[in-house]
C-alpha cells in the first residue's frame, strides 16, 4: 500500500491530542498570557524597570517547550501524575471529579484577578483611598489681647509639625494654609484652592491662666464634621491638648498609628511656655520673609534657647533663620558670625533629637552657609547631602526641606546628585505647599530648560494665583518669559489690567511699558508713563540697586530715555541720560566702584555723543569705570543690543585696540556655542548676530539676523541701528539684507500694536 502523507499527518496529530499535547499546550499559552498580564501591573508600582518583565518573558518562553515535553511523557491518572508507558495507539484514561477541570479552574481564577487589576488600574473599580490630605488653618484668635494672636497660629503650626511626621497623611505646609487666616472664605472654597480633603479649624482664648481650645476636623467633599471638641484647661495644658488634638484627628481619618507614629506625635519639643511662645513669633517673622522680620526672627528663637536649653525645635528655627539672613549678608565678618552660630545651634538640634527631619534640615543649611564663594567647605556636598536626605526621610510632609534640597542639587559646582529624581521631589513639594508661587516658579525654570515651554507657562499661570491680587514674582517671571518668546501683547493686556485694577502694583507699570516698546506703541509708552507718574509716584518702591534707593523720578528719567533714543530724537536722548547719570552718580554711594545694570542705557548714549564728538576716550573710560567687570565678561549671555560688552567692544575698537576687542567676541562665540543646548536658541542668536557684525563677519551676522526675523523673538529690536557709528556695524546696517530683515521685524511689531490697540 502507497505511503499516505496526509494519513501519517493525522495520526501524529490524534497522538498528540490523545496523551494532551494540545490541551496542555493550550492552557500554558493562556496562563502564560494571564502571567504576563499579572507581572505588568504588579510589577509596575514597584519601579523593578523593564529588566524584571524580560526575565519574565525569557521564563515563559522557556517553560513552553518543557510543559509540551512532560505532557507527551507523562499522564494524570486517577492516582496521580504517572509515566505515559503504554502504546501510542491505546486509550488514555478519563480522568473524572474536580481533577478533570484542574486547567479551567485554574485559567478561570487568573482570568478573575487579571480583570480584577485591570479594573482598578483603569478606574472601573475604585482603588482604597489614597492618604488624606490635612490643612491645619491657623486658629482664630478669640482672646481680649490682640497681641495672643499668634498663639492660635502657634497651636495650627504645632499640630502641622505632629500630624506632618506620619507617613500615612499629606499634611500641607503653613506657608499655604496661613494665606487663608481671616479671609471668611467657605471651607470648601479653601479645600478646593489647596486641593485638600480634610481641613482643621480652631480657635483659641487665653485669659489669665485659662485657656479654652476648639477644633473641628471637616470633610471637604461632603462637608460633614468627622471630629470637633472644647477643650477648657490651664494654660500649661496646652502640650496635652495639642496631642490629644493630633490623635483624635489621625483616628477620626481611620489612620492606624504604629508605635512610633504615636511615640511621635506625643512627643512634645518643649515645656516652657514662655519658650514656646518666643518659637512661634519666630516662626511667624520667618514666614514674613520681608528684611524687617528676618533681621529680627534670630531673636526669638535666641530666647526660646535660653529659656530651654533643650529645645531642638527652636534650634532649628535659629537654624533655618541664620541660613536665610545669611543669603541677605555681604559683610564677611558678620557672615562668618552667623556661620558659626548656625553651626552650633545645627549640632544642638541633632544631639537633642536625632529622630527630628528638622534637626537634619538644620544640619545641611549650616552647611551651606559654611561654604563661601572660592569653594572653602566645612563639609562635603556629600555629607550636606546625606543630610537632606535624612531629613526628608524623617519629615515626608517637610515642603522646604525639598524645595531646599534640590536647589542644592541644582547648584552648578555640585558634586553629588539628587538621591531622588529632583522634578519629582519640587512636584511633590508643590503639594504639600501649593500656595508657594516660587516652588512653581522653580518648577516652571526648570522645564524651561528641558524645552517643555507649554509646561513650563501652565505653572507659571498657576504661580499667579498663589497670593491675592496675584503673585507679584510671578508675573514678572511670566512676563519675561512672554516677551522672550516674541509675545509682548499678552505682556502688555495682563500688566495694563493690573495697573488698572491695582494701581499699587508697580511691577506692573515697568512690564507693561516694557512690552508696548516692544510693540513699538511709542505714543502709547509715553501715555504709560504719565499716568504710572499721577497713580504710583506716592508708593513705597521696594528695592533697590545696590544702595542705591530708586525714585519715580529716576525711572521716569529711565523710560523717557529710551523712548527718545528709540524713536531716533538722540538730542534729547542723551540730555536725559546725562540727567539719569547725574542723578546716579549723586544718589549712589559707592559709585563707580560696583555696576549699576540700570544706568546700561545712559552711560552708551553718552558714548555715542563722546564718540559723535571724536572723543572715544573719554567714553571709553566712562565704560571701564562703570562697569569694570561685566564689560569684560565675555562669557555670559548678552541677547541685548545695548549689552555693555558691546559698547565696550566698538570702544576698543575706535581706540585702536582691534586685537583685545577681537579676543574678547572670538571668546564670546566660543561661549555661546558651549550654550546652544541650555539656553533658548533666540537669545543666542542675538548675541552672534551682535559678535559677527562686530568683527566685520557681515555675512555670517545677517545670516544670524534673517533667522532672527524669522521667529517670534524681537526683543529691543528699536536698538539694532545704534552701533551705525562703528565701520564694521555700519556696513551691516547699510546691507539691503538687513534693511529687509529689520522690515519684517517691524511689520510684525506693527501687526501686534494693531492687535494691541483693538483689544480696548
Amino acid at each position: 500500500m502507497p505511503f499516505d502523507r496526509h494519513e501519517s499527518k493525522t495520526g501524529l496529530l490524534a497522538r498528540l491530542q490523545r496523551r494532551g499535547v494540545f490541551r496542555v499546550g493550550a492552557s500554558y499559552a493562556i496562563i502564560a498570557w494571564l502571567l504576563l498580564q499579572i507581572g505588568d501591573v504588579v510589577l509596575d508600582p514597584f519601579d523593578f524597570g523593564d529588566a524584571a518583565m524580560r526575565v519574565l518573558l525569557v521564563v515563559v518562553a522557556l517553560g513552553f517547550p518543557v510543559a509540551l515535553l512532560l505532557a507527551w511523557l507523562y499522564e494524570l491518572t486517577p492516582t496521580g501524575v504517572a509515566r505515559d508507558r503504554q502504546a501510542a495507539d491505546a486509550p488514555r484514561p478519563a480522568v473524572g471529579g474536580i481533577r478533570r477541570y484542574a486547567d479551567l479552574a485554574v485559567i478561570g481564577v487568573l482570568v478573575v484577578i487579571v480583570a480584577v487589576l485591570l479594573a482598578e488600574r483603569g478606574g472601573v473599580i475604585e482603588q482604597a483611598p489614597e492618604r488624606p490630605v490635612v490643612a491645619v488653618l491657623p486658629f482664630a484668635n478669640m482672646s481680649a489681647e490682640a497681641g495672643d494672636a499668634f498663639f492660635g497660629e502657634g497651636v495650627a503650626d504645632t499640630l502641622i509639625h505632629k500630624l506632618g511626621q506620619l507617613n500615612d497623611l499629606v499634611v500641607l505646609s503653613s506657608q499655604s494654609t496661613f494665606q487663608f487666616k481671616d479671609r471668611g472664605m467657605d471651607l470648601g472654597d479653601v479645600g478646593a484652592r489647596l486641593d485638600a480633603t480634610v481641613i482643621m479649624t480652631g480657635s483659641v482664648q487665653r485669659y489669665g491662666d485659662a485657656l479654652r481650645i476648639n477644633a473641628r476636623l471637616v470633610d471637604v467633599a461632603s462637608g460633614q464634621q468627622l471630629w470637633g471638641n472644647s477643650f477648657d484647661r490651664r494654660i500649661r495644658d496646652v502640650f496635652a491638648i495639642q496631642d490629644e488634638i493630633a490623635s483624635a484627628a489621625v483616628e477620626a481619618m481611620q489612620v492606624v498609628l504604629t508605635p512610633e507614629g504615636r511615640e511621635r506625635i506625643a512627643e512634645n519639643a518643649t515645656e516652657d511656655l514662655t519658650a514656646y511662645d518666643a518659637y512661634v513669633i519666630g516662626k511667624a517673622r520667618l514666614a514674613a520673609r520681608t528684611p524687617q522680620n528676618l533681621e529680627k526672627a534670630p531673636e526669638f528663637f535666641r530666647t526660646a534657647v535660653e529659656r530651654d536649653p533643650d529645645y531642638a525645635l527652636a534650634y532649628a528655627g535659629l537654624t533655618e533663620a541664620l541660613f536665610l539672613l545669611a543669603h541677605r549678608e555681604v559683610e564677611q565678618d558678620r557672615l562668618r558670625n552667623i556661620g558659626q552660630e548656625a553651626q552650633t545651634a545645627a549640632e544642638a538640634a541633632v544631639r537633642l533629637a536625632p529622630g527630628l527631619g528638622d534637626a537634619w534640615l538644620a544640619k545641611a543649611l549650616a552647611g551651606l552657609i559654611a561654604r563661601d564663594p572660592q569653594g572653602s567647605r566645612a563639609l562635603t556636598d556629600t555629607e550636606i547631602s546625606g543630610f537632606f536626605e535624612r531629613a526628608i526621610e524623617l519629615s515626608p510632609n517637610h515642603a522646604l526641606a525639598l524645595k531646599y534640597y534640590v536647589g542644592f542639587c541644582d547648584e552648578p559646582n555640585a558634586v553629588t546628585e539628587c538621591k531622588w529624581d529632583p522634578m519629582s521631589l519640587m512636584m511633590r513639594a508643590a503639594r504639600l505647599d501649593p500656595q508657594a508661587g516660587i516652588i512653581k516658579i522653580n518648577i516652571a525654570e526648570r522645564l524651561i530648560r528641558q524645552g517643555r515651554d507649554e509646561e513650563a507657562e501652565r505653572w507659571l499661570h498657576e504661580s499667579l494665583s498663589t497670593q491675592d491680587p496675584f503673585f507679584r514674582i510671578g508675573n514678572v517671571m511670566l512676563s519675561l518669559f512672554q516677551l522672550e518668546r516674541g509675545r509682548p501683547v499678552e505682556v502688555a493686556l495682563r500688566n495694563r489690567s493690573y495697573v488698572r485694577s491695582e494701581p499699587d502694583e508697580y511691577p506692573s507699570y515697568f512690564l507693561w511699558i516694557f512690552a508696548l516698546m516692544d510693540l513699538g506703541a511709542w505714543d502709547e509708552t509715553s501715555a504709560a508713563v504719565e499716568l504710572m507718574m499721577d497713580q504710583a509716584r506716592d508708593l513705597p518702591l521696594n528695592f533697590s540697586d545696590e544702595g542705591m534707593p530708586f525714585s519715580w523720578e529716576y525711572l521716569q528719567l529711565i523710560f523717557e530715555h529710551r523712548l527718545a533714543r528709540a524713536t531716533g530724537r538722540w538730542e534729547t536722548a542723551e540730555a536725559l541720560a546725562a540727567n539719569q547719570l547725574a542723578y546716579y552718580r549723586e544718589k549712589a554711594p559707592l559709585w563707580p566702584k560696583l555696576p549699576r545694570y540700570m544706568s546700561e542705557q545712559a552711560t552708551a548714549t553718552i558714548a555715542v555723543a563722546d564718540i559723535r564728538r571724536d572723543n572715544p576716550g573719554a567714553a571709553l573710560a566712562r565704560q571701564e569705570a562703570a562697569f569694570p567687570d561685566r564689560s569684560m565678561d565675555a562669557e555670559r549671555p548678552a541677547p541685548d543690543p545695548l549689552d555693555p560688552i558691546w559698547m565696550y567692544v566698538a570702544l576698543l575698537k575706535q581706540v585702536g585696540r582691534y586685537q583685545e576687542a577681537e579676543a574678547l567676541l572670538r571668546r564670546h562665540l566660543a561661549y555661546i556655542d558651549e550654550q546652544e543646548l541650555i539656553r533658548e536658541p533666540e537669545q543666542l542668536r542675538w548675541s552672534r548676530f551682535m559678535a559677527h557684525a562686530l568683527l566685520g563677519e557681515g555675512e555670517v551676522a545677517l545670516a544670524e539676523l534673517e533667522r532672527i526675523a524669522a521667529t517670534t523673538y524681537h526683543h529691543r529690536w528699536y536698538d539694532l541701528t545704534s552701533y551705525s557709528f562703528d565701520p564694521d556695524y555700519g556696513e551691516v546696517v547699510d546691507n539691503p539684507r538687513f534693511v529687509a530683515a529689520l522690515g519684517r521685524i517691524r511689520t510684525r511689531a506693527e501687526r501686534l500694536r494693531t492687535e494691541y490697540l483693538e483689544s480696548e
